[in-house]
């Protein structure tokens, strides 16, 4: 089992992460991290990672009341774009797309947009 259930993505290419991590030590971090109960992160697993290699502070809020399914699809929804590394497959190793998973939904405990 991971140590970070919820990165449910394929990892950034190489220059996608050098970009994400220049705009970072640039600008810091712009989009707090989102966080279970426990500490998990749902959403920005690289954000808090590229934060503890430049030894900045990480802003994280947390999520919370979420069933094991609806915080799957929180960290999906969140990372779900059409860009070639996000693309939903529909199946097989680095899928997004979850069982039932309804894309318009909302998730309770985070506030839409």
């Amino acid at each position: 089992m991971t140590d970070q259930p919820y990165q449910l993505l394929p990892p950034l290419p190489a220059d996608e992460y050098a970009a994400l991590r220049a705009d970072i030590e640039a600008n810091g971090i712009r989009v707090p991290v989102d966080i279970d109960e426990d500490g998990q992160i749902l959403d920005g697993h690289h954000r808090q990672r590229i934060a503890a290699e430049l030894g900045i502070p990480c802003p994280a809020r947390v999520v919370a009341g979420l069933t094991e399914e609806e915080k799957r699809a929180h960290a999906v929804a969140l990372d779900d774009r059409p860009t070639p590394r996000r693309t939903p497959t529909g199946g097989g190793r680095g899928s997004t797309a979850l069982p039932g998973e309804n894309s318009g939904r909302s998730v309770p405990g985070v506030a839409s947009p």
